[in-house]
């Protein structure tokens, strides 16, 4: 991937994939522990961007109306920032520069 990634090719990160691009999946681990069946200690994403993103966020609110809160306490926790995308966004990354799709 990151030889891709240097070459210059477009790489898209869909739903999970847009998470696994970012340096960690430890969010995904504090809000869903459940979900880690293989008991994974590594939580290392791709790292090909800095950014962490929580994706569904407005459509996972209708489903869990306390995720708002558990994210912000894992921001103050372990004072990362989370970029919420609801389904209806997107994040283009291009080097440093962020911009926001609607």
């Amino acid at each position: 991937m990151k030889r891709i990634n240097q070459n210059g090719e477009l790489i898209f990160g869909l739903s999970a994939g847009s998470i696994i691009l970012g340096p960690s999946i430890a969010l995904m681990q504090y809000l869903y522990p459940e979900d880690n069946q293989f008991n994974d200690s590594n939580l290392d994403g791709l790292n090909l961007t800095d950014i962490h993103v929580y994706p569904h966020f407005k459509e996972m609110l209708t489903r869990d109306p306390t995720i708002k809160d558990k994210i912000n306490k894992y921001e103050n926790e372990t004072g990362i920032n989370i970029t919420r995308l609801n389904n209806d966004q997107a994040l283009a990354v291009n080097n440093d520069t962020q911009t926001f799709l609607d």
